[in-house]
């Protein structure tokens, strides 16, 4: 996506990128940073919810799910059709993946 290819395109140029994802599990990142990341995540979650304007979401996303859902809850503008069109990507979704393992049987 975009982010990954800015990141590549800064390394690419000698730019040392640091992102949250490098303080997952495993990375060897500290418990305080990896608890740090996640609060800075639900922060950035609860502004995109509580923001006037429209929310562009990825798809799929649990992080954007969320943050869709929540604005739908809140009743902002757009919010409910967003959720519809992502509950409808997922059903596609679903439906793509069950009719794949019936024609694999086939």
């Amino acid at each position: 996506g975009g982010v990954r290819s800015l990141v590549r395109a800064l390394s690419g140029a000698g730019v040392h990128v640091r992102t949250w994802e490098g303080a997952g599990e495993g990375s060897g990142a500290s418990a305080a940073v990896r608890g740090e990341a996640n609060a800075v995540s639900a922060c950035e979650q609860l502004a995109c919810a509580l923001a006037d304007g429209r929310f562009g979401a990825a798809f799929p996303s649990s992080w954007d799910e969320w943050v869709v859902h929540a604005r739908a809850w809140l009743g902002r503008r757009g919010a409910r059709a967003q959720l519809r069109l992502f509950e409808a990507k997922a059903r596609a979704m679903f439906e793509f993946d069950r009719l794949a393992k019936v024609a694999a049987k086939a």
